[in-house]
């Protein structure tokens, strides 16, 4: 894809969010994609969940925050995600 090229697949399809999906967010207060998440399922845990579930959003603002990798990824069913979500621009330690 040229850089001027814009993708036009929705959020959720990009993060491979499928409807009915189980979902865990963990340190992530954004209210928009929490409500986007919704729209597509409704299997959604704010923090540990009950059982395996297939994708992960985990917030993060320090490499402590990153640490917690390594308890999330046995929430997550084998074929599962875990996507890391951090604040834009300057309000994180954390750097691409």
């Amino acid at each position: 894809m040229s850089p001027e090229a814009v993708s036009t697949r929705p959020l959720l399809d990009k993060l491979g969010v499928k409807p009915g999906a189980r979902i865990a967010v963990l340190n992530l207060a954004d209210p928009a994609f929490m409500k986007l998440l919704r729209q597509r399922t409704d299997d959604i845990t704010r923090g540990r969940p009950k059982g395996p579930c297939d994708i992960v959003f985990l917030g993060a603002t320090t490499t402590a925050d990153l640490n917690r990798i390594k308890v999330v990824k046995s929430w997550i069913e084998p074929n599962g995600s875990i996507w890391v979500v951090r604040p834009k621009g300057g309000r994180s330690e954390l750097r691409d």
